[in-house]
């Protein structure tokens, strides 16, 4: 068969590879048993590096063909600032730095992640700067939608009329391959059902010969590269989940791939077939997976078998690296004394096969290349001599190589993270305030006085763990700030043990302050309760989703 599909869920759609270019990506002849490191488009293997496109998503796919195709007619700049492409945003939205049309197509726009997407869901409330543009990327959908705002603007008709004259009718593809959904789906586009087998077929050919239905060039090579642009998708150290790895195995005659455990999107082909994009949930990635159910459902679902071929898994559980995440450089050199604390380690996301026979290099990137012996198991060799060794049971989230420091964007370093305890501390510091207005009896006064010492002790040293631990350690390389924050924090904790003690006591106080309770303070508690479970849960979900 030509081309072979998944038919994942349209909200998921992938596409193919044509089986002829699994020798172009795959150069080596000796890769029997040998681990394949994918990281987007590009595989890291043992030899000269060969380059694939993940197409990804479709419909996130169609918006940047569409983007592409405008800026070769000279109607869109790429690396003009949304503020001069879309001016109505600037009167809504205040920016320090401004991404740009080309940013938002690699999806390092910055911008808030919404933590769930539906038909009614308004994405003007996530246009707001969580982080500067360009520097990691993350699905973004308030980006993609407002980069469909721009084309609309750019090409002056809407963005379904963009989709037909642009993608459709080059590859003389029809209406019918197309549908265009409500609301802010409208704007992040969808596939239908009916003709998205043909759609993602036709781009699964573009990825290789990028040529429309006439045969002339869909895309000039430097547009047609610009589809690579995303940022984890160049950086072997970076990962956005989209990272997955292949074993060519050689089995009864045949060759095929099989899929290591990934996060997000596994690759997967099978003898006779294509190699195909799968799109399966998003699964934390375990330093030990058997993947042989996953491997043995794919090819019963998505490959039609054949008489003289049983799929059995040959694979030996997988061991991963406990390096799991979005990693970045940091521009500035790390400090002698920093560098001393953190162990030399090379920590990309590598899947290694156990047990590894013989010895071999992995080829990283350009100028990494790590021996991998397997009598020494996790030691191995660079190619300048120095020896690297990794412990696996310790994950990381900073680590130094080649002289930079390389750190992890967690949850933490979205600021509002670091500001949820103040939503929990509230209706407390209000109490504390209203025992002070009301109390007439001294030992409730000094109650009402020492519960807001204490919650101001203990929201500081929170925030200070929270937010200060790591400008402390790792920017400003004073760790005594730590120290400080913690003295904080339990001096909070021991006089919130104090007022405990002091509530008890007073409980045998027959004469409790009047007017304690009044309908002001419930009025200001209840307003507080409901704050904190809004802010709580905006914050919450929205850390948990802008992050890896």
């Amino acid at each position: 068969m030509a081309l072979a599909f998944a038919a994942v869920p349209a909200w998921a759609q992938s596409v193919v590879v044509p089986a002829d270019a699994l020798d172009a990506m795959i150069a080596d002849a000796d890769m029997e048993g040998r681990i394949a490191h994918v990281n987007g488009p590009r595989i890291m293997h043992l030899g000269a590096d060969a380059d694939m496109l993940d197409l990804g998503p479709a419909s996130r796919l169609v918006v940047a063909l569409s983007a592409l195709r405008l800026a070769e007619q000279g109607l869109l700049d790429l690396d003009a600032p949304v503020k001069r492409l879309y001016p109505g945003l600037h009167d809504r939205f205040l920016f320090e730095h401004w991404p740009t049309a080309r940013q938002l197509m690699a999806e390092t726009g910055g911008f808030a992640v919404p933590p769930y997407i539906g038909r009614t869901t308004s994405l003007a409330p996530y246009l707001q700067r969580s982080d500067p543009p360009g520097i990691w990327p993350r699905d973004d959908a308030a980006g993609w939608a407002l980069l469909v705002a721009i084309l609309e603007t750019a090409a002056g008709k809407p963005f379904g009329d963009i989709v037909r004259d642009e993608v459709l009718m080059p590859f003389g593809l029809t209406a019918a391959d197309w549908q265009a959904g409500k609301g802010p789906q409208a704007q992040l586009a969808a596939l239908s059902a009916k003709g998205s087998n043909r759609l993602v077929a036709t781009l699964a050919r573009l990825m290789t010969r990028n040529r429309d239905a006439a045969g002339g060039r869909y895309l000039s090579p430097d547009m047609f590269d610009a589809l690579t642009i995303r940022l984890a998708w160049e950086t072997p150290l970076t990962r956005d989940g989209r990272t997955g790895g292949l074993m060519l195995r050689h089995w009864q005659g045949r060759r095929y791939l099989t899929s290591l455990p990934g996060c997000g999107v596994t690759f997967a082909a099978f003898p006779d077939a294509d190699l195909t994009l799968i799109f399966k949930p998003v699964t934390p990635c375990t330093r030990e997976t058997d993947i042989s159910g996953f491997t043995t459902m794919v090819a019963t679902s998505f490959v039609p078998p054949t008489p003289d071929v049983t799929f059995a898994d040959p694979l030996l559980p997988t061991r991963l690296q406990p390096v799991d995440g979005l990693f970045r450089a940091r521009p500035d050199a790390p400090s002698p004394s920093l560098q001393a604390r953190f162990r030399q380690v090379l920590a990309p996301t590598i899947g290694l096969h156990a047990p590894l026979e013989g010895e071999g290099y992995l080829k990283v990137d350009k100028d990494v290349r790590v021996a991998i012996s397997s009598k020494d198991g996790w030691r191995w060799e660079t190619g300048n001599g120095r020896v690297l060794v990794l412990d696996p049971a310790a994950p990381f989230d900073r680590f130094i190589l080649d002289g930079k420091l390389y750190e992890r964007v967690a949850p933490t370093a979205d600021p509002r993270y670091a500001l949820r305890p103040i939503a929990f501390l509230l209706p407390i510091l209000i109490s504390g305030a209203a025992f002070l207005r009301v109390a007439e009896h001294g030992g409730w006064r000094f109650t009402g006085g020492l519960s807001i010492a204490t919650i101001l002790l203990v929201g500081a040293g929170t925030l200070g763990e929270l937010y200060l631990w790591a400008p402390a350690l790792y920017d400003l390389d004073m760790p005594w700030l730590i120290a400080a924050a913690r003295v904080v924090l339990f001096t909070g904790l021991l006089a919130a043990m104090g007022l405990t003690l002091m509530m008890l006591a007073l409980l045998k106080d027959p004469a409790p302050p009047r007017n304690l309770l009044t309908r002001f303070h419930l009025l200001v508690l209840g307003l507080a309760g409901l704050a904190t479970v809004i802010l709580a849960g905006i914050w919450g979900l929205a850390s948990s989703f802008s992050a890896t």
